[in-house]
């Protein structure tokens, strides 16, 4: 197929034609459209850019509202920290059982149990 290209364009085969390119055909473009395209681009750029404004501050209030509750939870978390050890104390437990009037057990008895010969089979 080269060779039949090559040999066309050197007139060898007299009724084969050269293939024609079509012209390309730019469009021209007046002032008038060029202005209008680039004032919708600085509109579409300036619309993307005040979402992107708006969306990153929103995102910083909530970041804002997280880290105070955060601090809220960690501070009750200190506070029933200290209330559990506050009632662990000897001093609460003291109280919590004389309160409920229980009496202090006595030493126990432990039973001991021989072991008995079991038969296997």
């Amino acid at each position: 197929m080269i060779k039949t290209m090559s040999l066309a364009r050197a007139n060898v085969f007299p009724s084969a034609k050269p293939a024609r390119r079509s012209p390309t055909k730019l469009k021209k473009l007046s002032l008038r459209q060029v202005n209008g395209l680039i004032i919708v681009s600085i509109i579409l750029l300036g619309l993307s850019y005040l979402f992107q404004i708006n969306s990153l501050v929103a995102k910083g209030y909530q970041i804002k509202e997280l880290q105070t509750e955060v601090k809220a939870l960690q501070a009750s978390g200190r506070d029933l920290e200290l209330k559990s050890i506050q009632l662990q104390s000897i001093d609460s437990v003291r109280q919590k059982v004389s309160a409920l009037n229980m009496v202090e057990a006595g030493s126990g008895e432990f039973v001991s149990i021989k072991p008995t010969a079991v038969a296997l089979r």
